[in-house]
């Protein structure tokens, strides 16, 4: 069924780019967009770093076509909470929607998502569901990963990440009450999240795919990063702190990173299929 799209708020899509991105996955993440149904507003990249050549003729493509593309660039990589927190400061339109440089929306996502956010005007930041895939969005073992809604979000929260950062829809300005994007590594987004949370800010789960992830680039690997346990460490001690959570929580949150960033990567591979949503 076609949905309304009279009146729905301008909307701005944001984007960083790393140098070790692939040319292709990037001009699919961009295109995507690009095929919405309801169309975007202005798409802020921003080049976090110095780019390949291939990269930068891209973006570049892109620019010269479309007087809605803007690019930020940092002559330095300064990761991805400090970049993401340069591009949302650029953004003109209150409604923000976050796109990896890698992943490829459905086409009626920013309709869905805007649609959804003009119902329900207390929610600052919504997500929704992902497909995962490999190679393709063609391929058959395409997996459907679903995220926690309403009080179970709620309760997620206080355990796990319960958004998926490549899906959300965010307001600009409880973003910024909540003190924006901060370095965070591997953890901007959860980070982000909890202290929006803690502040009164509301966050929700549309419950229908919105994106395909792609998780054939090294994934799992990333999961084992050690840097997560620093960030880990500071979250968890935030939620303490502020009685989001109970020691015992803590304790047992802070344990089950440990074990996740410290085992193989191919049992880390197995533990994560295990801990998705079906």
């Amino acid at each position: 069924m076609k949905q309304n799209t009279a009146k729905l708020a301008p909307y701005s899509v944001l984007m960083a780019v790393y140098k070790r991105e692939r040319p292709g996955f990037l001009y699919e993440s961009i295109d995507s967009m690009l095929k919405q149904t309801l169309p975007f507003d202005e798409f802020i990249i921003v080049k976090d770093g110095k780019l390949t050549e291939e990269l930068d003729e891209i973006i570049n493509t892109f620019v010269k076509k479309d007087k809605r593309f803007k690019v930020v660039a940092l002559k330095n990589n300064c990761g991805l909470g400090i970049a993401l927190a340069k591009g949302l400061n650029k953004c003109a339109n209150d409604y923000v929607l976050r796109m990896d440089s890698d992943d490829i929306s459905l086409p009626d996502r920013a309709e869905t998502q805007m649609n959804f956010m003009k119902a329900n005007p207390q929610i600052d930041v919504c997500g929704g569901d992902i497909y995962e895939f490999r190679a393709t969005i063609d391929e058959p073992d395409i997996r459907l990963k679903k995220m926690a809604s309403g009080q179970e979000l709620e309760k997620y929260l206080r355990k796990r990440n319960p958004l998926n950062h490549m899906t959300v829809c965010l307001k600009k300005s409880a973003v910024e009450r909540a003190g924006g994007y901060e370095d965070m590594p591997c953890m901007e987004d959860y980070w982000l999240w909890v202290r929006l949370y803690n502040t009164g800010g509301k966050l929700a789960n549309i419950g229908k795919p919105l994106v395909y992830a792609r998780i054939g680039n090294g994934f799992e690997k990333r999961r084992g990063n050690k840097a997560q346990l620093k960030s880990w460490k500071t979250i968890q001690q935030y939620m303490l702190r502020n009685k989001m959570i109970t020691p015992g929580r803590k304790r047992l949150n802070s344990f089950n990173m440990w074990a996740m960033v410290r085992m193989p990567n191919f049992t880390r591979k197995l533990t994560y299929g295990l801990l998705r949503k079906k």
